[in-house]
């Protein structure tokens, strides 16, 4: 299995987990009446499909494969304290028992 290989199936595993977080989050945000910013898992599933396309279809570009892996490791970046402010209460119910 080659690079670009794996990094398709693992950006298709971190897309994957950034919609069912940001279906999650819209339930739970509803029902806690957080604001709506489960929307920047959104915008971070687009940021790593972009990053995958352009591995995929701008292969011989120097350095590429750097740009695009920071524009990954931003994403989830973005998204940890997305996730943080919506599932906090779970860190609580874990501590407490």
């Amino acid at each position: 299995m080659s690079t670009l290989d794996t990094l398709f199936v693992v950006d298709v595993a971190i897309i994957t987990c950034l919609m069912v977080l940001a279906n999650l989050s819209a339930r739970i945000g509803e029902a806690l009446r957080i604001p709506p910013i489960y929307k920047t898992f959104y915008v971070a599933a687009g940021m790593v499909l972009c990053a995958s396309f352009a591995n995929a279809v701008f292969d011989m570009i120097p350095y590429l494969t750097e740009i695009t892996g920071a524009i990954r490791v931003i994403s989830v970046a973005v998204s940890i304290p997305v996730a943080v402010r919506y599932w906090h209460w779970l860190f609580n119910e874990k501590l407490h028992k």
